[in-house]
């Protein structure tokens, strides 16, 4: 009997200590909620802050149209691409090529330019100014192509923004030269034109 009593207590010596200790964990993992981490915000300047050590390879993408200021009926509808590099204040430097096609007429011009944009200071800011300048290649109904210079200028304004992308909207103004023109064996000149332009565009 005795042995029977110093047996069973042996067994319980062994069990009850260990069942005390899943319980107290069970009632640990019950209590004790779990915390989500908590997803570090991303500035809305990142794409920006990211290019303050070292120079850093960009290209970007625009639609928006050009409305003819000077009565010409030569509003056109804009789509470009650019490429190359952005570094502190300068927030891109490189080149791009346009499409600008006409509303009412056949007519297409083709701006190929450097482009600048800066916001003049080392901190981002969710403005900035913007100057293009080159040729535009000039394709006319019945006509010689010609070529004439090209200039645009503006101020653009941050949208959304992101780590790895960056969008903006622009307005500004744009000068392309026209020259003479032979058609059907008669001389036409025709006057330069200037346009107010709005154009939303990424970088990446």
């Amino acid at each position: 009997m005795i042995r029977c009593l110093t047996a069973i207590l042996l067994i319980l010596a062994a069990f009850v200590p260990a069942l005390a200790a899943s319980v107290h964990a069970d009632s640990a993992a019950v209590t004790t909620p779990q915390v989500p981490a908590q997803k570090e915000r991303v500035s809305e300047l990142a794409f920006y802050e990211a290019s303050h050590s070292r120079p850093l390879f960009s290209w970007g993408a625009e639609a928006g149209a050009n409305v003819d200021l000077s009565g010409n009926d030569m509003s056109t509808i804009a789509l470009n691409l650019s490429t190359g590099l952005r570094w502190r204040w300068i927030r891109f430097f490189g080149l791009g090529a346009e499409a600008d096609i006409t509303v009412s007429n056949s007519n297409r011009y083709f701006p190929i330019y450097a482009i600048f944009r800066t916001n003049f200071t080392d901190k981002p800011s969710r403005v900035f100014w913007e100057v293009r300048g080159g040729l535009a290649l000039q394709y006319h109904e019945n006509a010689a192509n010609t070529t004439g210079a090209f200039f645009y200028t503006g101020a653009s304004m941050l949208l959304a923004s992101g780590a790895s992308f960056s969008s903006y909207m622009s307005l500004g103004y744009t000068y392309v030269q026209r020259k003479s023109i032979l058609v059907d064996e008669e001389t036409l000149h025709q006057p330069n034109l200037s346009n107010a332009s709005l154009r939303i565009g990424v970088v990446f």
